[in-house]
């Protein structure tokens, strides 16, 4: 029997996972405009199978980019895109992009490099969410009504999965289809979004505005005719975990050898295992190896219905970022 993948990944913006046997590799889309390809090659994304859809652009088969990403693109510099839900979509140093194989952190831990021989290891994005000084940081989440039951199941089994380490961070959940006037404020809404072209799900890295801390992506994406409507609930937890994974700033385990898992994002392209570390950054996590770790939450890539609860390095990662 073929083994149905479901590969996750995250990006700044939002980033969307798809099964493997659903990805159908296209040529130049004449619907995107040349400008796209333009500022997606100058920023080392790759430019084949680009697809417009929902307001944006689909990128290497699972990176979506709203159209504000590429406005003022000729800008050097900082260039920071505010969404109307005050959401940063881009924060690069376009003057001066990272190298291959070169992990650059603009944060107070300095610069970390890759190690090409050791690429499976616990990473992190350049920003990740901020407890604001609090002891421990509440996280509100919220799924849409209209979800088969067994989602809402796995969402509180997803969270509750992070509350039993008593980490710095705790999730709550909440259901609303009016999020904006919740008796708490929400900080990541799960929506349906069947439309998505053969894809499962969303997710982002963390919103950072200048020196402002960081906050989580607002929302995840699910898409139920590809995930299923009664797949089984440990596996719709593993999966929501991963995605609030990339929330908090985590990369996958294995971004710069998705072979390790099974899944390229283009396997037409050499290199089509690597994610690469474009703008957003990829930091060791001190504590946790820099060898497979082959059950990690965070890898790229998941057997249909297989259920990841976290691996004694994962729990090292997640309190080493959130003590």
């Amino acid at each position: 029997m073929k083994k149905t993948l479901l590969f996750f990944t995250g990006l700044l913006i939002l980033a969307i996972s798809c099964k493997k046997n659903d990805l159908s590799l296209k040529a130049k889309n004449n619907d995107v405009p040349q400008y796209v390809y333009d500022r997606l090659s100058k920023e080392n994304y790759s430019t084949y199978n680009v697809v417009a859809h929902d307001g944006g652009y689909i990128v290497e088969g699972d990176l979506f980019f709203p159209q504000e990403y590429f406005s003022d693109s000729s800008k050097a510099g900082w260039n920071n895109r505010v969404s109307k839900a005050g959401n940063i979509f881009v924060e690069t140093l376009e003057s001066s992009l990272p190298k291959p194989n070169t992990i650059m952190s603009n944060d107070k831990q300095g610069i970390s490099e890759f190690n090409p021989a050791d690429p499976i290891a616990h990473y992190r994005t350049n920003h990740y969410i901020s407890k604001h000084g609090a002891s421990v940081r509440g996280i509100w989440v919220n799924i849409y009504p209209g979800f088969p039951s067994v989602y809402e199941q796995a969402l509180g089994e997803a969270c509750q999965r992070y509350n039993n380490l008593d980490i710095g961070i705790h999730f709550s959940t909440v259901s609303t289809s009016n999020p904006q006037n919740a008796a708490t404020p929400v900080d990541i809404n799960i929506k349906m979004d069947n439309n998505l072209p053969s894809l499962g799900l969303s997710g982002g890295w963390p919103n950072r505005n200048g020196d402002f801390p960081a906050y989580p992506y607002n929302t995840i994406s699910l898409n139920v005719n590809a995930l299923g409507t009664n797949a089984a609930q440990s596996y719709l937890a593993t999966v929501m975990a991963h995605e609030i994974g990339h929330m908090l700033g985590f990369r996958h385990t294995d971004y710069f050898n998705r072979a390790y898992s099974g899944c390229p994002y283009d396997s037409n392209l050499p290199g089509g295992y690597n994610e690469g570390t474009t703008r957003t950054g990829a930091v060791h996590i001190p504590g946790t190896p820099t060898t497979e770790d082959a059950n990690s939450w965070m890898l790229a890539c998941i057997g249909s219905g297989v259920n990841r609860p976290f691996t004694s390095n994962d729990v090292t990662a997640l309190v080493t970022l959130f003590p």
